[in-house]
């Protein structure tokens, strides 16, 4: 779980751990609507979804966008967000390029003002 006190290589292992739990929850959902969306005749998809890791108990917020249901993908984000002793820091995951985004409080100084 991210907690306040944890160094930022304490956060970098802690996502790595997470992610691989996290891709295969989102890869197994899409293959669900891709599905659904055949039989449906539905032509887009978009739904944001929350989800708690089972092991490290962090908090992630994932968006599947599919436009075409015969491809079996779409475009997917994974997010999430939590507070360190110096502010807000983000983590943000592209599955497509397979990068991992860190992004420290001092990029995120003015939206934490805003959300507080």
């Amino acid at each position: 779980m991210f907690v306040e006190s944890m160094s930022f290589e304490e956060i970098r292992k802690e996502i790595i751990s997470d992610i691989d739990v996290v891709k295969s929850k989102f890869q197994m959902q899409v293959k669900t609507i891709c599905k659904l969306m055949r039989k449906t005749n539905m032509s887009v998809f978009k739904k944001y979804y929350d989800y708690r890791s089972p092991v490290n108990k962090n908090q992630w917020l994932y968006s599947i966008e599919i436009r075409n249901p015969k491809s079996n993908n779409g475009q997917i984000g994974i997010m999430s967000q939590f507070t360190t002793r110096n502010g807000y820091c983000a983590v943000m995951y592209l599955p497509d390029k397979q990068e991992t985004y860190l992004f420290h409080s001092h990029f995120l100084h003015v939206t934490a003002n805003v959300l507080i």
